[in-house]
């Protein structure tokens, strides 16, 4: 993708029109990089694509987190529920068996 930029901006394109048609890269970050190639500031425009792009990342991460939790007490309640069932079933049964 890269090799296929560097070739088109030596060719001439503008390196938004460049990185429009992929998939990977986020359409606020394409924004980011067509108004830095209109206004002439395009390295200050990347860092602010940077910083969103990382802001991004971080709050991904929070939420991937926050969904962590829950499935972590989940595994744990099936792991303690299995082994509580493995003990108290035979229990349960040699009782029945006396009475």
């Amino acid at each position: 993708m890269l090799d296929r930029a560097a070739h088109g901006i030596q060719s001439g394109f503008a390196l938004s029109e460049l990185l429009s048609g992929e998939p990977s890269l986020p359409h606020v970050l394409l924004e980011f990089l067509r108004t830095g190639e209109l206004a002439g500031c395009l390295p200050m425009m990347l860092g602010r694509g940077a910083d969103y792009a990382a802001q991004a990342a971080e709050n991904h991460a929070a939420r991937l987190q926050a969904m962590a939790e829950p499935a972590a007490y989940l595994v744990i309640f099936v792991l303690v529920g299995g082994c509580v069932a493995a003990v108290a079933l035979p229990w349960m049964d040699m009782m029945t068996m006396f009475v």
